[in-house]
């Protein structure tokens, strides 16, 4: 039995969503026919401090390495979103004396916005890494941790505002980011995570989100518990819409600000729906199964008539959804995706052709699956001359 990776207690599982390949390894031509990495993706709750899990992890070299394929800068919702926000940062949290460190900084889409400011990215992917500094950002190519923050930023002093986007999610060792993030963080700095919401997962179903990197999954409620064992706590919160309903929490050393309202409403909210408890969380269970047999049957059926069918985004989600669903190239004949670096290679596990959107208006299919669903008014918007049907996924299966 697996114990969990912050306080050691019992995982009860919950979701088995079968063998998956790594979300974001992307096949060649070359290696199509190779064997791939593939492990057990099972989900289970901390029967003891009720952190949500996955059971068992691929090697972070899987995952990480330099032939990782996200990255940030090639999704224009997310360079807007990030923008935006350390425009607001800049006004609102810093003077010119702030330290700025950033954990998982990607190609530098953030940190970029602060090279006024003394800033500092940790990114562990070298591809990655050499973008951002080609972009003039201060980046080392190393995991966070205690050791690395404290030799990393000697020169720098205590960092005033820690961002984290998308990355409390990914990692195993997520208390020595949070022994780092203790260890770094100025007497009134700022700890400033965006992560996807459980609750809002549960609401619509999107088990797409349960990948490789993704590792835990976050309320409020178990997050906060996670936080006190390290002597931080969160202080405000925010909701904001990317990856299908997202929170943007504020950290701090203990008592260092007072609560807002907001927070200690949805905290109670998250305690009388029960989820520090088991029972919705195989309520989703169901629901998955359901999707995933609604979703088989309609593009098995589909295939069947002759109908020439597509998915539009070649994204993590849309590893665990195929491989889940066993959806391959004998049912769908291509992705279409508008990053250059996945085009011209195969869908992990299911060796479906990348395309780039070209295809899609040149050679439009009867029937298109819409995997990249968190980008769904802005591909909506894109594709409106589109004489196809499109097929949801979530909150329930339905071709439009």
């Amino acid at each position: 039995m697996s114990s969990c990776l912050v306080c050691c207690g019992e995982l009860i599982p919950f979701l088995d969503l079968g063998m998956q390949p790594s979300a974001n390894r992307f096949l060649t031509k070359k290696n199509l026919n190779d064997e791939e990495y593939k492990y057990s993706l099972r989900v289970g709750l901390c029967s003891n401090c009720t952190m949500i899990q996955t059971l068992e992890r691929p090697r972070k070299e899987e995952m990480f390495n330099d032939d990782y394929a996200y990255f940030t800068s090639s999704n224009a919702p997310m360079v807007n979103h990030f923008q935006e926000y350390a425009e607001r940062v800049k006004s609102n949290f810093l003077n010119k004396s702030s330290v700025v460190v950033e954990v998982g900084s990607n190609d530098g889409v953030f940190l970029r916005h602060f090279s006024d400011y003394k800033h500092l990215g940790f990114e562990p992917s070298a591809n990655v890494a050499e973008i951002a500094r080609e972009k003039g950002v201060n980046c080392v190519c190393e995991f966070f941790n205690i050791e690395n923050a404290l030799r990393e930023l000697e020169s720098f002093g205590k960092a005033d505002f820690v961002f984290i986007a998308n990355v409390i999610g990914h990692v195993e060792e997520l208390t020595i980011i949070l022994q780092g993030v203790k260890a770094c963080l100025s007497d009134k700095g700022q700890f400033v995570f965006e992560i996807y919401y459980l609750p809002e997962m549960l609401k619509r179903g999107t088990f797409d989100l349960i990948y490789d990197e993704h590792i835990f999954y976050y309320t409020l409620l178990n997050f906060n518990i996670t936080l006190n064992r390290y002597g931080l706590e969160l202080f405000d919160v925010e909701f904001i819409p990317v990856h299908g309903g997202s929170i943007r929490g504020y950290v701090s050393h203990l008592d260092a600000y007072e609560k807002s309202e907001t927070l200690l409403k949805r905290i109670e909210e998250e305690r009388s729906k029960g989820l520090d408890t088991i029972a919705p969380l195989n309520k989703f269970a169901v629901k998955v199964a359901k999707i995933k047999d609604d979703l088989s049957s309609l593009v098995v059926g589909l295939k069947q008539q002759g109908h020439k069918i597509a998915g539009y985004g070649a994204t993590a989600k849309s590893t665990t959804l195929l491989n889940y669903c066993d959806l391959t190239n004998n049912e769908i004949d291509y992705v279409v995706d508008s990053t250059p670096f996945k085009q011209g290679k195969y869908t992990p596990g299911s060796h479906i052709p990348i395309l780039p959107e070209d295809e899609f208006t040149n050679n439009p299919p009867d029937y298109t699956i819409l995997f990249a669903w968190n980008y769904q008014d802005a591909i909506m918007k894109k594709q409106e001359g589109y004489s196809g049907k499109w097929i949801f996924i979530h909150p329930e299966v339905k071709a439009i």
